[in-house]
């Protein structure tokens, strides 16, 4: 890296770290205690001097193993933001609307009977076919032969446990008896339980192949004293699982894509309470994440697939 790199670098950091610690301090004054301290400590991992300290005292760290744990820190952040619950005038406006609309179309809405007309039964009968057609139409593409990650579970797993052995997690035996396989099974499926209730679901083809990987935590299980853990270790295994599958990133900008894509989808719906899902392809992987009021989710699947289109 040249010095103009690194000067650029350099006053990015500090922008980030300040513009951080600042919303602390917002934080703090709206009352949000855990929220502030989150960002404080993120902005504070942003500076450069503090980088260099860390690093002096842990030489086996990377600054962007640094600055992924300060994303990270700030993601979980919003979830303890206050939520704005202020009615704005517009709001209120298409409310009366809405409200005025609904009146007028309850007056003239016709008696139901008490029987429904064959016309109404037909339609519904299409209607009901439709969905299963969909949703059999949707299982096939699931289910289709080929399509896989290409890699089998214990090739994948050799990597996988010399990285989690690095980071003091525990190990697992990929092979057919460890994940309790059946090679009969048109498409079989495994589930790993990791500390702070993370949860691997895989899906395995019948050639052995895995033909996806998804780590799942259930969002409800947050709280003051466990959402630093649970997200660092959540980043730390979707950033692992990325750098084996796409080997054409390194470990540092495995970790640095999954705690990126991770942290926009999280803060999005922690900003506007709406499901979000997000999906980005690198070379012949899909990436996707998924947030919502039930469930985080980031999944690995081959990118011919096209489930993460539908």
């Amino acid at each position: 890296m040249n010095n103009l790199q690194s000067k650029v670098l350099s006053v990015v950091a500090w922008f980030f770290g300040v513009i951080f610690i600042m919303g602390a301090l917002g934080a703090f004054l709206e009352g949000s205690l855990v929220a502030g301290l989150l960002m404080l400590v993120a902005g504070i991992l942003f500076l450069p001097p503090i980088k260099r300290l860390i690093l002096d005292k842990q030489p086996n760290l990377s600054k962007g193993k640094i600055t992924a744990a300060g994303t990270i820190l700030v993601v979980i952040s919003f979830f303890f933001l206050p939520l704005d619950t202020e009615v704005t005038d517009e709001d209120q406006d298409l409310t009366s609307e809405s409200a005025a609309a609904k009146t007028e179309q309850d007056a003239v809405k016709p008696k139901p009977t008490t029987e429904p007309e064959p016309a109404v039964e037909v339609a519904e009968e299409q209607k009901a076919v439709a969905i299963v057609d969909d949703e059999q139409a949707k299982l096939n593409k699931i289910m289709e032969v080929g399509i896989t990650l290409g890699i089998t579970p214990e090739e994948y797993g050799k990597k996988f446990n010399k990285l989690t052995k690095e980071a003091g997690l525990k190990q697992t035996n990929w092979s057919d008896a460890g994940l309790n396989l059946n090679k009969q099974e048109y498409l079989d499926v495994f589930v790993v339980d990791y500390p702070s209730d993370i949860t691997l679901v895989g899906a395995v083809d019948k050639n052995g192949e895995l033909k996806s990987l998804e780590y799942q935590i259930n969002t409800s299980d947050l709280n003051t004293t466990n959402a630093e853990s649970i997200g660092l270790v959540f980043s730390f295994l979707s950033g692992a699982s990325t750098s084996i599958l796409s080997p054409e990133l390194s470990e540092d900008e495995a970790l640095q894509f999954a705690a990126k894509l991770i942290g926009s989808t999280a803060t999005k719906f922690s900003k506007t309470e709406k499901p979000q899902r997000k999906v980005e392809i690198k070379g012949d992987k899909a990436y996707m994440v998924e947030a919502n009021q039930f469930m985080l989710t980031f999944r690995i699947e081959p990118e011919a697939s096209d489930n993460h289109k539908d």
